[in-house]
Parts: structure tokens; C-alpha cells; sequence
């Protein structure tokens, strides 16, 4: 499935555990391409430091969502929060966490605490339909970062897009309510969405009809038709194609 995808960076080890990027005087609060893969680079240190016997078994995987695969993978944003991250298996999320505290303690002191975090989890764990996402997004391997010690794998497109769409729903309540502090960030979430969009064209080689988007995990079943109209909208204004989504 990776050709479909539209890239612009092949996930590599480019900056090693050996790379040192200049520390800034404060605390970063948007992480670029390269100060994600730093991070992700010393985490694999720690990993390797930390539990070696473990890794004899090969790296540890992670499912990874939203900003981290924005910039990472579809190069749609040039910066992201976080990295928002799942498993399956209890000991990697536990070794993981752990080699997270330990860089944050050392060389990323200057990174937020939630660089990388778990908020996916409560999604997952609080609806049955998510039960197979971990599974599904392995199966579809689309890598956004990979060393000997780890690898993240992008999240079901599906799962991605409906989640965000979601948030839109969420958002565009709170913008009609005149908080006007949401009103950019609602901008840049049915952006985000639009790519996302594209992606699941492509693999599906046509738009996306209505009984399709229903079956997308938990989410897919309560979208609603104003939140994918803007979706569609920004589609078409971006990519200047054909229909993506298929809303009658």
C-alpha cells in the first residue's frame, strides 16, 4: 500500500543516535522533521541502553496518529505537538514510556514532557470497533520511522480520518460559539483532513461512498454530513480533482 501514498521523506536513522541538534534557550513547543527524528533516535538509545535482552526478540512497534504522520510521512505540516502513540503490548508501552522519561531527563529536557504520548489509547480501549486497529495498521506497514530498536507504523488511514473529522465536529461547534481562539486550528484540522482524504483515494482508486465511511472504527458511524462537506470542500480547493467523498 506504500505507493499510494503521497511522501516527500523516506524514514531513515539520517540523524543517528550520534546527531546533537542545538538546544534552544526554551522549551519547544512545535517539533520539526528534524527534531522528531532526533527525539525518536535518542529514545531508540535509551531503548537499547535500557533493555537489550528484550530487543533480542527484534524492535519494538508502535501505532502512530495525527501530527507525527503529518510531517513525518505526508509531509502536510511542517511541525507537530506530539507524537500520539498506541501498542498492544504492555511491555513495549511500559519499556517505551520508560526510555521516554529518561531522554526527557537528559538530552531532550528542552522537548515537552508528552512529546511522544498515549492519548490514543483511550480512543482505542473505550470502543470495541478499535480492536483491530492495531492489526489493520500493521498490515497496511506504512512506516514513518524506523531504527534497530523501534519502529512507528501510521494508523489505519480510515481510523485517522474519521477521527479528525470528529474533531472538526467538535471544533466547528466551539467556533459557532464565537470562541474565536478555535477558529485556526479548525482551519488546520479539515487541512489535515483533506490529505488525510487524499490518501484513502488513492488506495480506494475512486471517491469514498457513504455505506464505506460508516464502517471506519467507532467514529466512522457518527459523522456527519456538514463536517464532511467541509472536508470535500478543502479537498476539491486543494487538489483541484474529482469528488472524494460521495455525500448523496
Amino acid at each position: 500500500m506504500n505507493a499510494a501514498v503521497p511522501t516527500c521523506r523516506t524514514p531513515s536513522e539520517a540523524l543517528g543516535v550520534q546527531a546533537v541538534l542545538p538546544r534552544p534557550a526554551r522549551l519547544i513547543t512545535e517539533l520539526t522533521v528534524e527534531q522528531l527524528e532526533y527525539g525518536l533516535a535518542v529514545l531508540s538509545q535509551h531503548l537499547r541502553r535500557l533493555h537489550p535482552k528484550e530487543l533480542e526478540q527484534g524492535p519494538f512497534e508502535l501505532v502512530v496518529s495525527g501530527g507525527a504522520c503529518a510531517v513525518l510521512l505526508l509531509c502536510s505540516r511542517i511541525t507537530a505537538k506530539a507524537i500520539d502513540a498506541y501498542t498492544t503490548n504492555y511491555d513495549h508501552f511500559r519499556h517505551v514510556r520508560a526510555a521516554k522519561d529518561a531522554a526527557c531527563q537528559h538530552e531532550l529536557q528542552h522537548y515537552p514532557h508528552d512529546w511522544l504520548n498515549w492519548e490514543m489509547l483511550s480512543n482505542v480501549f473505550n470502543h470495541r470497533e478499535c480492536d483491530s486497529l492495531f492489526a489493520n495498521s500493521l498490515r497496511m506497514n506504512e512506516v514513518v520511522y524506523e531504527s534497530k530498536e523501534l519502529i512507528l507504523y501510521a494508523a489505519d488511514w480510515t481510523f485517522q480520518l474519521a477521527t479528525k473529522i470528529g474533531q472538526i465536529s467538535h471544533m466547528r461547534m466551539a467556533v459557532l460559539s464565537d470562541n474565536a481562539v478555535d477558529a485556526p486550528r479548525l482551519g488546520r484540522y479539515i487541512r489535515d483532513a483533506a490529505h488525510l482524504l487524499r490518501v484513502i483515494v488513492g488506495h480506494n482508486k475512486g471517491p469514498v461512498k457513504r455505506n464505506q465511511w460508516k464502517t471506519w472504527y467507532h467514529e466512522g458511524a457518527l459523522l456527519r454530513k456538514e463536517d464532511l462537506w467541509l472536508v470535500e470542500k478543502r479537498y476539491q480547493e486543494i487538489y483541484r480533482s474529482g469528488p472524494g467523498l460521495i455525500l448523496n
